[in-house]
């Protein structure tokens, strides 16, 4: 966190006040000290409004740097408190997203009983598919025996991929029916 820091009095101030203590103006006199500053090409507003306020009786160059802290000091902690909430919001979305993303991951590790059910009458309809595809290709004489092996493999994977689905399809029946301990 950035902490703040004095203002610095321009160069053109300085000369004004090295300027104004060897003149004989009277610092209390206002519209004096606008004229020999506007004089002297000082277009800075917050000065020239330092000058202009008669509240200001003592028109030093600590007196100025009293009122630019004064006028600052309110700004750098509000600008504090603004980086304080930017932070605390950043960590917010954060936390958020992270466990957003977190039920992203579990939803799709997590298949529900009615989806691994859908996974396995999908493999059955696509073993049938299959197999009645090679009983037609092995009745006709002129089937190339490449096709049929090919087929055969198929079945053969897709029937073991069938029982690795029904088994988690099982384990998933089995969770469902199980009574929960977390009620207790």
């Amino acid at each position: 966190m950035q902490s703040w820091k004095q203002p610095t009095i321009s160069k053109d101030i300085l000369a004004f006040y090295d300027k104004i203590t060897s003149s004989n103006i009277p610092l209390t006199d206002t519209n004096q000290l606008l004229g020999f500053a506007k004089g002297l090409n000082i277009t800075n507003e917050s000065f020239l409004d330092f000058l202009s306020n008669t509240e200001n009786a003592d028109k030093s160059l600590d007196a100025y740097k009293k009122q630019v802290q004064n006028a600052s000091g309110g700004n750098a902690a509000f600008a504090a408190s603004l980086k304080s909430m930017a932070a605390n919001i950043g960590i917010m979305l954060a936390v958020t997203l992270a466990i957003k993303g977190a039920m992203m991951i579990f939803d799709e590790i997590n298949v529900t009983f009615k989806e691994q059910q859908e996974i396995v009458d999908d493999l059955k309809t696509k073993i049938a598919d299959l197999k009645s595809e090679y009983d037609q290709l092995s009745a006709d004489p002129s089937a190339s025996g490449e096709k049929l092996d090919y087929l055969k493999r198929q079945i053969d994977l897709q029937e073991r991929l069938l029982k690795i689905e029904e088994r988690q399809l099982a384990l998933k029946d089995m969770n469902q029916e199980m009574p929960s301990t977390a009620d207790d």
